[in-house]
C-alpha cells in the first residue's frame, strides 16, 4: 500500500477552506476534507471509509457524506458540523483511506 505524505501546508494548498459550526455552536475554518480527498486523487472517494488517527493513538471513521460537512484545520484537528465531538481528532497524525 503506497503511503503519501503530505504536510499541513501542502494540504491546506489542495483545495478551499470552509467554516463549519460544531454542535457546540463554535466554528472552525479549515481546508474542506472532500476536497482533499479529491485533490490527493484518491480513487472513488465516495466510497470509501475514512480513519483519522490521533498522535495519542484515539481515532475514528467517517463515511464521505461527513467528509462533506468536515474540515481539517491549520492546527491538525478534524471537525464536522454532522457529527458529535467524539469525532473531533486533534494531532492528526494519519488518515487511513479503506
Amino acid at each position: 500500500d503506497m503511503m503519501d505524505e503530505f504536510t499541513i501546508d501542502e494540504l491546506f494548498q489542495l483545495g478551499e477552506e470552509r467554516t463549519v459550526e460544531e454542535e457546540t455552536g463554535e466554528s472552525g475554518t479549515g481546508i474542506a476534507l472532500d476536497q482533499l480527498m479529491k485533490g490527493i486523487r484518491i480513487s472513488d472517494p465516495e466510497e470509501r471509509q475514512y480513519t483519522f488517527i490521533g498522535s495519542d493513538g484515539y481515532q475514528k471513521t467517517v463515511a464521505w457524506e461527513n467528509l462533506e460537512n468536515g474540515i481539517l484545520t491549520r492546527s491538525g484537528e478534524s471537525l464536522f458540523s454532522d457529527l458529535p465531538k467524539a469525532f473531533y481528532i486533534k494531532e492528526i497524525i494519519e488518515i487511513e483511506v479503506e
